[in-house]
C-alpha cells in the first residue's frame, strides 16, 4: 500500500509571514493510512523546522 504524507504548517503567533520570519512555527506530519510513530514524527518535524 502506498503511503501518502502531507506536511501542514501552523503559525503559533501573529500573521503567517511574521511567524515564518521569526521561526515561530511548527510542522505537523499526517500520514495515511497509518500515522508515524511518536519518535519518528517528532524527529522528522524537528529536522524539518531547523532545515526551513
Amino acid at each position: 500500500m502506498i503511503e501518502t504524507e502531507a506536511w501542514v504548517l501552523y503559525e503559533r503567533s501573529g500573521a503567517a509571514q511574521s511567524a515564518l520570519d521569526s521561526g515561530d512555527f511548527r510542522l505537523e506530519k499526517f500520514s495515511f493510512p497509518a500515522p508515524a510513530s511518536d519518535e519518528c514524527w517528532s524527529n522528522r518535524c524537528s529536522a524539518a523546522g531547523r532545515a526551513t
